[in-house]
């Protein structure tokens, strides 16, 4: 997106903005935030049975199932704003937005 605007020196409305900034943060959110949760509640739901009782890996198990339907939501909202992002950077822009063409026409 920066790189369309610095080259084509095509300027982006606030919403594609939005999607785009709303998408990097939501993979940071789902980095930085749901994937180390998994990966610690992963590891205790399979760890050997001298390590953690049949209820914490039961609890971690219940645990895991609704941060990982959270980690899929999260994806999903990703690839929706993505895709709108995709649909604000390749529609055809406006080309009367400050003047209009009968104004300066040849007769």
């Amino acid at each position: 997106m920066v790189f369309e605007w610095f080259a084509f020196g095509k300027a982006f409305s606030k919403y594609a903005w939005g999607l785009g900034g709303g998408a990097f943060l939501l993979i940071l959110v789902g980095g930085l935030l749901v994937q180390p949760r998994l990966r610690s509640l992963h590891a205790t739901m399979y760890a050997q049975v001298r390590q953690v009782t049949q209820k914490e890996a039961d609890q971690a198990r219940d645990s895991f199932r609704r941060w990982h339907a959270l980690s899929q939501l999260l994806n999903l909202a990703v690839l929706a704003s993505l895709g709108g992002f995709a649909y604000c950077l390749y529609r055809p822009p406006v080309e009367t937005r400050f003047f209009s063409h009968t104004k300066y026409s040849v007769d």
